[in-house]
């Protein structure tokens, strides 16, 4: 399995051949979940890569993203080229079912727990975060963390 100290993984959009032929990877379940997630018994967080590139703002449309991304169990959209329609977009999935309210609680909570482990979030205010938590703060605690992540890893 992979350490347990493993903070942020970044799922990149390379396009996996032998495993996905069709998704980036932050998008395949069969990255993710399958291999990720099940064979090598990640329980963290899961980053996308840059969504804000050429190649997926000109392949992918932003609710194919949303839905493929979080049903493989991503948990963070890092820079999406539009916040608001992320925003819009796991909503309308969450309100149409292809994800579930569940999924988006359980990304929260493990962003949640990654800012308080590194002291980002003090316990006070995780418990608080974690009673108020909405699809809409979720995101915005999700790209907080992801930017928070990067300039913390680029001083270490």
């Amino acid at each position: 399995g992979i350490a347990n100290n493993s903070g942020i993984i970044v799922a990149g959009d390379a396009v996996m051949r032998s495993i996905d032929a069709e998704n980036p990877a932050f998008m395949s379940k069969n990255v993710i979940t399958e291999l990720l997630i099940k064979e090598l018994k990640y329980n963290g967080v899961i980053m996308t890569s840059d969504l804000s590139t050429d190649y997926i703002t000109g392949n992918f449309e932003t609710a194919q993203i949303v839905e493929n991304a979080l049903n493989a169990g991503v948990s963070i959209f890092f820079k999406p080229s539009d916040l608001d329609a992320y925003v819009e977009a796991i909503k309308s999935a969450v309100a149409n079912g292809k994800v579930t309210q569940q999924q988006i609680d359980d990304s929260a909570i493990k962003i949640i727990a990654l800012k308080y482990k590194y002291g980002i979030l003090s316990e006070t205010s995780t418990a608080q975060t974690a009673t108020e938590t909405s699809t809409e703060t979720a995101t915005v605690v999700a790209s907080e963390v992801a930017t928070e992540a990067s300039t913390q890893t680029a001083t270490q």
